[in-house]
C-alpha cells in the first residue's frame, strides 16, 4: 500500500469512492473531463490526448493507486514489446517478444481474477485426501476492467506480429487505446484489426466515448440520475 499512503491519493478516493459509477461525484468527474476535452482545441490533439490519459490514470487511482500503476506499467511493457517487434526480423526474436507480451497479460490477469480459486481448490483437494494444512486465501482488489484490456491488449501483440497492424509510435495514444475509462465501461474488446492503425482505432472511439450519450451505463443512469441515493440503499 506504498502509493495508499500520499495524501494526494487519500484524497482521490475520497472524492471518488470505489466503486463510484452510481454516484454523484462520478458524474462531475466525468462532466469535468468531457468539458475539458471539448473545450481544448481541435488543433492541440497531443494535449487533449495527454488530458484523458491523465483522466483515465485518476479512474484507476481513485479505485486504487498501486493498481493505476500497476496497469499503467504494463501497458508501457506492452507498447515497448510491439515496439521492439516492429524493428525486429528474427522470427525467434519477434515470436519470442510477443510470447513475452502474451505471458505477462496471462499471468497479471490470472494473479488477480483466479488466484483465490487456485487456491481454495488445493484447499479443497488437500481436505478430501486428508493432507493436514491449508494456504490462506488472499485479500486481492481486481483492476476494473482487466479482462476487457488484457484480451485487448493480447489481440494487438499478435496482430503487430503478424504484422496486421504496425506498432503504435506513440506511447500517449496506445495508453489511450488500451485504458480510456469509457471504453473499459462499454465493452467488450474491440480488436484492433478492424482498423489500419491504433490511431485511427483511437480516433474513431474518443469522440464517441467522451460525449455525454454513450459512456454513463444504463447501471449509471438509472442509480445515479433517476436514484441518487441508490448508492446508500443496499439491493
Amino acid at each position: 500500500m506504498l502509493f495508499a499512503e500520499f495524501a494526494y491519493f487519500r484524497l482521490l478516493h475520497e472524492l471518488l469512492p470505489e466503486p463510484f459509477f452510481q454516484t454523484q461525484p462520478f458524474l462531475i468527474f466525468f462532466a469535468v473531463v468531457a468539458s475539458v476535452y471539448w473545450m481544448t482545441p481541435r488543433r492541440w490533439k497531443e494535449i487533449r490526448v495527454w488530458w484523458l490519459v491523465i483522466a483515465t490514470f485518476h479512474f484507476y487511482a481513485a479505485w486504487s493507486a498501486e493498481l493505476a500503476f500497476l496497469v499503467a506499467g504494463t501497458t508501457v511493457a506492452d507498447y515497448t514489446f510491439a515496439r521492439l517487434m516492429d524493428r525486429t526480423t528474427n522470427p525467434r526474436g519477434r515470436r519470442a517478444l510477443m510470447l513475452c507480451s502474451i505471458g505477462m497479460n496471462l499471468g497479471v490477469l490470472a494473479y488477480f481474477k483466479y488466484m483465490n480459486f487456485f487456491l481454495g481448490s488445493l484447499n479443497n483437494l488437500f481436505a478430501s485426501a486428508g493432507v493436514p494444512g491449508s494456504f490462506d486465501t488472499l485479500s486481492i482488489l481486481v483492476p476494473f476492467g482487466i479482462s476487457l484490456y488484457t484480451f485487448e491488449a493480447i489481440s494487438y501483440a499478435v496482430d503487430v506480429y503478424r504484422r496486421k497492424i504496425p506498432a503504435e509510435r506513440s506511447l500517449p495514444h496506445f495508453l489511450l487505446f488500451i485504458l480510456f475509462f469509457p471504453h473499459l465501461v462499454a465493452g467488450p474488446p474491440r480488436p484492433p484489426r478492424r482498423v489500419p492503425t491504433v490511431s485511427a482505432a483511437l480516433a474513431r472511439r474518443c469522440p464517441l466515448s467522451i460525449s455525454f450519450l454513450p459512456c454513463p451505463t444504463p447501471r449509471f443512469r438509472s442509480a445515479s440520475l433517476a436514484n441518487p441515493r441508490a448508492n446508500t440503499i443496499p439491493p
